[in-house]
């Protein structure tokens, strides 16, 4: 075979070659020198004599002249002050994504603002309508990205992901994904907050296609994150939670329940407060009705929803008309929220001259919010509640044995018992709030209105969003493992008062400010509006939670990174602060905020009164002072929203219950809520922090800690008795952590005995006190999970204790015609 000839090399071949190979040889010198960056592997200069073809030539001389050609964005730099390093072509792309991003957003968003707006399943209007107050893409669940700055990147990486992000963003199939994802988080909270009672409403979500459910967060308010993370404001029912969910799918489905259960009040009973020689026990539910509407007197059930729910029954069966303020004979009135938390019932029995003749009835459980077993301990009674079976048949005419007879009378006693120690101390209120607001308003005197002024609904509305509840946080390291061997956990004493006593809190006219907030002596704390992007920093705890985010973020889960999202967020001054500490924060955008005059003595003088009361007393005195100590803070964050529900009578015969129109009070002074609840928050987290190589869980006033000896780095703020301090808890030989609000822990423990020795019992069974590791001879067993009864707490271990774990025996109420009946059902845990 013939040898290949080598090229001829002409003149202009050496010049070219020449003039080429300096040029690149400079320019690789140059972006060195300048970026930093070495480009000597895209880029060959071999010697002239080694070019075999003239093709081989004529390619590298095309490549050469490309690479040192200014117009080749490949190899064209740029170089900010951050001394962060892109070609020409990286940014351009950047911008493109990012005007393509800009544009899909905008459509999104125009096209849900369009959209009809519903309550209780009626027109209100449109969307755009709804929200003037808010910025569309926290409504439409959409951020339009803003321009791209290079000169604001302060880091490689930091491009690179907004490189990506932007990429992800302009291309269709983005929200599609994030639909599907959004859904699916919201699913998973419902799993988690409700376990099997939500499988009925879970059918339903999952038969709705992704970008149906968006829209349908978008239209109503019952499918929100907030709604479901956590225990919102006032403790909702998670009972009240569901139906409001599950009635809005069924509108979406169009369905209704036909099921239609007999139920009957087998008994009934009544104890006067004060005086509890004054009692009747019997079975003729109309008989105590009579009685009831014709006492013109106060009364108390615990759990008015329960009971309510078959007075309200009887009252709309037997000719008494619904009114929202009753003044004649035959009518009758309701307190029950949007939410369906229930508060009164006032009926009217006719005039006695001018005066209206009325029968009040309150819920016991807004004064004493603890079941009937745990009034009784707490208080010390000298009765205790017994158990009866609840499943026994009870036929019409049936007559209550002994033991029943004595179970209700214990039952009512002890609620009349511990009412009458608070009426004797004039708590009078219809709730624990009441009475301590009520308190301290009286304390503060004309101190009061300067210190805490009413604001408008409007500005309260755009302050508020800045409140949020405790924090509650997994540590995932452990979140994976099975089991936790010896630990130790901590508890704050008093959390919420301690931040009223010490620390700097809001009063007076707040100021707005526009942009960023710039230190003013006379005026140092502060709520800020803001837009940013995030990225937690290396071994920090995580601190940001989006409870009403529609960017696909799970609702109860603190964030490690924003994923390329502007998430736009109103902060207090005190979590500025820890994001700022925990978080890399980007493209912050300071759009306006409000700044307050500070006081430490507004709550001292309140808490010094209960605080000595507790220390100095016991049963239901001590018991009463832990109620006024946590009961005020939460008054401060009283959302102004009172709208209503009233009860009608469905076709069935139950109570049906349907939305009234808006209505609003007065809010109290939410600032102060916003800051006591973020100084506990700071509390927890930063002590949780120091603690950073062994915290397992956190959960408001507690931290869980690996390892049984108490960390140096806490000592100095660990004590029993001291305002503020975190109190050892106990320690425990094992402990199973599932997620948020569900884990188990065997304490260790021991026997508590008499002088002789002897191990003391109640009802039957040893009692028990939990202490260190050298001092128990037994352990206590405790388990939280949300929804799980105690009943069937019972059966479980740490061996069956997980997602999956299925057991009969939940009751759950249900409206049937005469009241609500207890059905049984399958607990599980999702």
């Amino acid at each position: 075979m013939a040898r290949k000839r080598p090229i001829r090399i002409t003149k202009n071949d050496r010049a070219e070659y020449k003039r080429l190979s300096k040029n690149a040889k400079s320019k690789l010198n140059r972006t060195v020198k300048n970026y930093g960056i070495d480009l000597s592997n895209d880029v060959d200069i071999p010697k002239l004599s080694d070019f075999k073809t003239r093709k081989e030539f004529n390619d590298w001389k095309q490549k050469i002249t490309s690479f040192t050609s200014r117009s080749n964005q490949e190899y064209q730099f740029r170089k900010n002050e951050y001394g962060v390093v892109a070609s020409v072509k990286e940014l351009n792309e950047i911008k493109r994504n990012t005007k393509k991003a800009q544009k899909i957003a905008k459509e999104k968003i125009d096209k849900a603002m369009k959209l009809d707006f519903y309550v209780e399943g009626e027109r209100q209007g449109k969307v755009k309508d709804r929200i003037k107050l808010m910025k569309k893409e926290e409504v439409a669940g959409v951020s339009v990205p803003v321009d791209f700055d290079f000169d604001k990147i302060q880091t490689r990486k930091r491009l690179e992901d907004k490189a990506g992000f932007m990429e992800e963003r302009a291309t269709g199939d983005y929200y599609r994904k994030k639909d599907i994802q959004m859904k699916e988080n919201f699913i998973s909270m419902i799993e988690q907050g409700f376990n099997s009672d939500a499988d009925e409403v879970i059918k339903k979500l999952k038969k709705i296609p992704p970008d149906d459910f968006v829209e349908l967060t978008i239209v109503t308010d019952e499918i929100d994150f907030r709604n479901y993370g956590s225990k919102n404001e006032g403790g909702i029912n998670d009972e009240d939670k569901l139906e409001e969910l599950n009635n809005t799918l069924n509108d979406y489905f169009n369905e209704t329940t036909t099921d239609v259960n007999d139920c009957r009040v087998w008994a009934y009973g009544w104890m006067e407060i004060g005086k509890t020689s004054n009692y009747k026990i019997g079975t003729d539910f109309n008989e105590f009705m009579e009685w009831m509407i014709h006492s013109s007197s106060r009364l108390y059930f615990h759990n008015l929803k329960f009971d309510g729910s078959f007075i309200v029954n009887w009252l709309l069966h037997n000719g008494y008309t619904w009114t929202k303020r009753p003044s004649k004979e035959g009518q009758f009135s309701t307190l029950i929220s949007k939410m369906g938390q229930w508060y009164g019932i006032t009926i009217c029995s006719g005039r006695d001259g001018r005066k209206k003749k009325l029968t009040t009835i309150h819920d016991s459980l807004k004064k004493l919010p603890f079941p009937v077993r745990k009034i009784g301990k707490d208080f010390k009674l000298n009765v205790l509640k017994g158990d009866i079976d609840y499943h026994k048949p009870r036929p019409i005419g049936y007559e209550i044995d002994d033991e029943e007879y004595q179970y209700i009378k214990n039952d009512i006693q002890i609620i009349a018992e511990a009412l009458e120690v608070q009426t004797v101390q004039g708590l009078t209120g219809m709730t624990n709030g009441k009475d301590a607001l009520d308190e301290f308003v009286n304390m503060s005197g004309k101190l009061y209105e300067k210190l805490f002024p009413v604001f408008s609904l409007e500005l309260n509305e755009e302050i508020r969003k800045a409140y949020r509840g405790g924090f509650t946080w997994l540590n995932p390291v452990y979140g994976t493992k099975k089991y936790v061997k010896d630990g130790i956990v901590f508890d704050v004493n008093s959390l919420y008062p301690s931040q009223m006593y010490d620390r700097d809190l809001p009063c007076g006219v707040p100021i707005p400010f526009e942009g960023e907030y710039v230190y003013d002596k006379s005026h140092p704390l502060y709520i800020q509006k803001l837009t940013f992007e995030f990225e937690l920093k290396e071994n920090y705890i995580p601190t940001i939670q989006l409870k009403n985010s529609r960017f696909g973020f799970k609702g109860n889960e603190y964030l490690s990174s924003s994923n390329g999202e502007r998430i736009t967020i109103s902060v207090s001054s005190v979590d500025w602060e820890l994001i700022r500490e925990h978080y890399h924060v980007y493209d912050v955008e300071f759009e306006k905020g409000w700044k307050f005059r500070s006081t430490k003595q507004a709550f001292r003088q309140y808490i010094d009164k209960w605080m000595l009361v507790k220390n100095m007393s016991a049963g239901a005195k001590k018991a009463i002072a832990k109620l006024m100590l946590n009961s005020l803070y939460g008054k401060f964050a009283t959302n102004p929203d009172i709208t209503g529900k009233r009860p009608y009578l469905r076709e069935d015969g139950s109570n049906g219950f349907e939305l009234m129109e808006e209505e609003f009070r007065d809010p109290v002074y939410t600032p102060v809520g916003i800051f006591i609840t973020s100084w506990a928050r700071y509390t927890t987290i930063t002590s949780a922090q120091k603690c950073y190589d062994r915290i397992i869980y956190c959960d408001t006033d507690s931290m869980h800690l690996e390892g049984l000896d108490v960390p140096e780095s806490i000592k100095d703020i660990v004590a029993d008795d001291v305002l503020g301090y975190w109190k050892k808890e106990g320690q425990f030989k094992q402990g199973k952590f599932i997620r948020q609000k569900t884990y188990m822990e065997e304490y260790y423990a021991k026997y508590v005995r008499d002088e002789n020795g002897e191990i003391k019992y109640d009802d039957e069974k040893p009692i028990k006190t939990i202490c260190d590791k050298e001092e128990s001879d037994t352990t206590i067993i405790e388990i939280k999970c949300a929804g799980m009864p105690d009943n069937i707490k019972k059966h479980v271990t740490f061996d069956n204790f997980d997602i999956g774990f299925t057991m009969e025996g939940k009751l759950k109420p249900k409206q049937v015609y005469g009241g609500v009946v207890l059905v049984e059902e399958t607990y599980t845990m999702k």
